[in-house]
């Protein structure tokens, strides 16, 4: 798993989620509205606490595609679910 610095010293998870949301520089706020996901359910994916269920997977990768504007975003793309980081 990789990392990445947090302000306070403290180094957080950077997780496939969170590099996505990164890249893509998305606002969670969108991604929450598009998606109908709990914020702070969003965050603890986003920082590798918890894994989401199927059904919440397939509401965040159907919400990404609709604030992304791209059809192609796969639930692989957010999460690890076929190899092993």
């Amino acid at each position: 798993m990789r990392y990445k610095e947090a302000r306070d010293d403290q180094r957080i998870a950077a997780t496939r989620l969170e590099r996505f949301i990164g890249s893509r520089r998305l606002s969670l706020a969108e991604v929450v509205r598009a998606s109908g996901v709990c914020r702070s359910r969003l965050l603890l994916w986003r920082v590798g606490k918890v894994s989401p269920m199927l059904s919440s997977i397939r509401k965040l990768v159907k919400g990404v595609r609709k604030v992304t504007h791209d059809p192609t975003v796969t639930a692989n793309d957010l999460f690890p679910l076929d190899d092993d980081e």
